[in-house]
């Protein structure tokens, strides 16, 4: 009787110690009991060059409707931009402009994978094709504006926030009238590289096609930059990565996404336009790229002098003091400027920086002799720095040697121009 007590006195605790003695065993067990079969990371193939600059000259296309130049044109914005599929369902078509000087299309969006906050980006608007007289940009851009006119008018309670759209009304006046899932994204991508792939082949796809997908746009760029080498912190910005400790600071603290995401862009562009041909790797690598149809592009202008779009002559005004405190302005034609006498403490004399043409007697700006010996014009700084000790005939049409550039982006997107 003693014993039978002592036992179902302690049976609670010896039950608990011989189970706990086999939980031990038990991950070990199972994992004997599962079959394991290792399995290759699937992940979405780079659109080829040819691709892209078929869409591109798609939108310029004259018989190309309305509808389709808003679907293609999204498609491209994501490409150029490096985005997600979703981060365009959150970019609200009313926040995508083009910039006073030609220099960039900029856009939200508002909600992406890595922040809640808001994630800024910019393309470069010649994309591949485009010339001084035309980009698919522009038409994109205008055709988008008047579709979201009409959708207000249609639907004036409706909030329109994102850009791959369902369409309504005609072909030739759409109306955007709700968003465009990833699931039918990607049907109609796969349809757009079908009908590009039957009028340059005859024969069967590749069966990698079947890796095309909505993810594609964003890693297109990444995977180009990659393959020329270009700098890890450029293609982190163009591909909109998350950060953190230290870096995530000098991030924040840059108040600049955009600058940085052009000047990727602008550089891939003039070296596809120079002869580069970017692959489609297959498994990371270890297969075969995809071969790719032959493209004609237009000629590269050298980076150093390449125009913005559309074309405007550089300008440049070099200030005494670098302080920034006058808002950007709106620039219209610009002309170039050069130095003024150097001020006490620190020489800043040789620091140029780019301008802009403004109306006359505009606030903070500068009457100064045209170098072109058309008059005199009025300009300002691009970066929005001082000009109340600029002299008037500081005007110059070129850099001169030695000097140092304003490495605002203002100012920097435009010194491409200057000789």
């Amino acid at each position: 009787a003693l014993i039978a007590r002592v036992i179902v006195s302690f049976s609670v605790s010896t039950l608990s110690r011989y189970f706990a003695v086999w939980s031990g065993w038990a991950p070990l067990c199972r994992s004997f009991s599962r079959a394991t079969h290792p399995q290759e990371r699937r992940e979405a193939l780079p659109f080829s060059l040819s691709f892209i600059v078929w869409l591109e000259r798609r939108v310029l296309h004259p018989d190309t409707s309305c509808a389709d130049i808003l679907l293609i044109g999204s498609l491209l914005c994501a490409v150029w931009g490096s985005l997600r599929w979703s981060d365009l369902l959150w970019c609200p078509p009313d926040r995508i402009h083009l910039h006073s000087d030609g220099s960039v299309i900029s856009g939200i969006a508002m909600r992406a994978k890595v922040t809640r906050s808001g994630m800024p980006w910019g393309i470069l608007p010649s994309g591949l094709t485009g010339t001084p007289s035309g980009s698919w940009s522009l038409r994109w851009l205008a055709v988008l504006k008047q579709s979201l006119q009409r959708s207000r008018a249609a639907f004036p309670n409706r909030v329109i926030d994102f850009l791959p759209a369902l369409l309504s009304g005609p072909s030739d006046a759409p109306v955007l009238f709700s968003p465009l899932q990833r699931d039918r994204g990607v049907t109609w991508i796969r349809s757009l590289l079908m009908e590009h792939w039957r009028e340059s082949a005859s024969g069967p796809p590749p069966e990698a096609f079947r890796f095309i997908g909505a993810h594609s746009a964003k890693v297109t760029l990444l995977s180009w930059a990659r393959q020329l080498n270009f700098p890890s912190d450029l293609r982190r910005i163009q591909g909109h990565h998350r950060l953190s400790g230290a870096d995530a600071s000098v991030a924040l603290y840059s108040r600049d996404d955009i600058g940085a995401m052009v000047y990727l862009q602008r550089a891939l562009a003039f070296h596809i336009r120079s002869g580069f041909r970017p692959m489609q790797p297959l498994a990371r690598g270890l297969a075969e790229p995809l071969p790719d149809f032959p493209v004609q592009l237009p000629a590269a202008v050298p980076l150093g002098t390449e125009p913005l779009f559309p074309a405007f002559p550089g300008l440049n005004l070099s200030l005494q003091t670098p302080a920034a405190t006058d808002p950007v302005p709106q620039p219209a034609s610009p002309v170039v400027s050069g130095h003024s006498p150097p001020s006490s403490g620190q020489d800043t004399s040789a620091v140029r920086h780019a301008a802009v043409r403004v109306e006359a007697h505009a606030a903070r700006s500068l009457e100064a002799s045209d170098p072109s010996g058309s008059g005199t014009v009025w300009v300002r700084p691009a970066c929005g720095s001082q000009t109340r000790q600029l002299a008037p005939d500081s005007l110059c049409d070129s850099v001169p040697p030695g000097t140092t550039l304003c490495l605002r982006t203002a100012c920097l997107i435009r010194f491409s121009t200057v000789p």
